[in-house]
């Protein structure tokens, strides 16, 4: 049977990296064609001053390389 926790519904910041649940953002934003959810307004001040910057560091999804912090 498979188990679906809430965790497997978390997004990351893109500024600080926290996993936060998508429903209780501060905000969000769209680039690239990506939506982009972040935990704080400092946050997405932060992206909307260097957006390559955080966009570039977004790990892609089954990268091997992206390490967790659990």
């Amino acid at each position: 049977m498979l188990k679906i926790s809430k965790k497997d519904f978390l997004v990351r910041d893109p500024v600080c990296r926290m996993h936060i649940d998508p429903e209780y953002a501060a905000d969000l934003d769209f680039y690239k064609g990506k939506i982009l959810y972040f935990c704080s307004y400092p946050c997405k001040e932060k992206f909307e001053a260097d957006p390559e910057k955080y966009f570039l560091a977004i790990p892609v999804i089954g990268n091997e390389n992206e390490q967790s912090s659990e």
